[in-house]
């Protein structure tokens, strides 16, 4: 998928209520969803997911749009001094070790439930 947009897919993206607009070939998501991405990137979740999920897939807008988009939301980036190149590298080593302290802590907090529950 990439360029423009055909008139069946401008149709399926005006239907989907995650799309305000599609204009010149670029897709206008309303601000739920663009806040729905960020917390859930943020949370470790892959992007394509989340746009799957919303039924905006590849198969759909293709993976390009879906980089583009997390390009410009993602929060790293709204600091002028960080390089964005630099800043998604750090930001996927930071969202990884997110996920697995998370894992980490919904482990030891099931193990003290069942040490309550033991007593």
């Amino acid at each position: 998928m990439g360029g423009e947009l055909d008139e069946r897919t401008v149709d399926l993206l005006l239907s989907n209520c995650a799309v305000l607009d599609v204009r010149n070939g670029r897709i206008h998501y309303a601000s739920w969803f663009r806040s729905e991405v960020i917390r859930r990137r943020m949370a470790g979740e892959g992007l394509v997911s989340i746009f799957r999920s919303q039924g905006l897939g590849p198969e759909l807008i293709g993976y390009k749009r879906i980089e583009r988009c997390w390009a410009r939301w993602n929060p790293a980036h709204a600091d002028p001094s960080v390089s964005p190149r630099h800043a998604s590298r750090r930001t996927d080593r930071q969202l990884a070790m997110i996920a697995d302290l998370r894992r980490r802590v919904d482990a030891l907090e099931a193990q003290a439930a069942l040490g309550r529950e033991a007593r």
